[in-house]
């Protein structure tokens, strides 16, 4: 009797332990506008970073990935993102579209009748939506900026070129730039989900 006791217990905690697993599953899906410089690696970068949490598994959906079902037509449709991530069998659904990835030079510092600072930077912009598929509840949506600074250069102002060839870039110094800003944005966009969805 005893060891039936103990028997039924852990299997108990087998169970326990595996759904409590299972509330961490994300589908993890990137929507992305084609990048001229680099291949689009946010969500090669979300993926490395969400996967470093033990307690977190990460389904990483393509986009038209004809082995899932058809995403929903508007990312704005709650119960028809909710509905599509319960087929697939998350808990949560983090959903990225990536509107725009640019490379600028931009004057960031201006001291009048001395000099000036241009700068050529990495910028990628878009929106997130964090969904707890469960609760049907959309817990975050916001829009995120990433910029990164690649190269710097002062001018005397009377200088002022913004085509100065020391901050103009190679194309394997543009593929190293968004790299870094994949990586960096990854960082910024864990670092502020993965509270709300109970990591550390």
């Amino acid at each position: 009797m005893y060891q039936r006791i103990v028997l039924f217990m852990a299997a108990a905690l087998l169970i326990a332990g595996s759904l409590a697993a299972g509330e961490r599953n994300v589908i993890l899906r990137v929507q992305s506008v084609p990048n001229a410089w680099a291949e689009n690696g946010l969500e090669e970068a979300l993926r490395a970073r969400m996967t470093r949490d033990p307690n977190l598994r990460v389904i990483a959906i393509a986009p038209d990935d004809p082995a899932y079902p058809a995403f929903p037509g508007t990312s704005l449709d709650l119960d028809s993102l909710t509905n599509w991530g319960m087929e697939i069998g998350g808990r949560y659904l983090l959903s990225l579209e990536v509107d725009r990835q640019r490379i600028e030079r931009r004057k960031s510092f201006h001291m009048p009748l001395i000099f000036h600072k241009w700068e050529t930077l990495g910028v990628i912009e878009g929106e997130y939506r964090l969904i707890d598929l469960r609760r049907g509840r959309l817990l975050s949506a916001d829009r995120f900026v990433t910029q990164l600074s690649a190269k710097r250069v002062f001018q005397a102002t009377m200088d002022d070129d913004r085509n100065d060839p020391d901050i103009h870039l190679r194309p394997d110094e543009k593929m190293l730039l968004f790299s870094k800003l994949y990586d960096e944005c990854a960082r910024q966009l864990l670092d502020e989900l993965s509270p709300v969805m109970g990591g550390h």
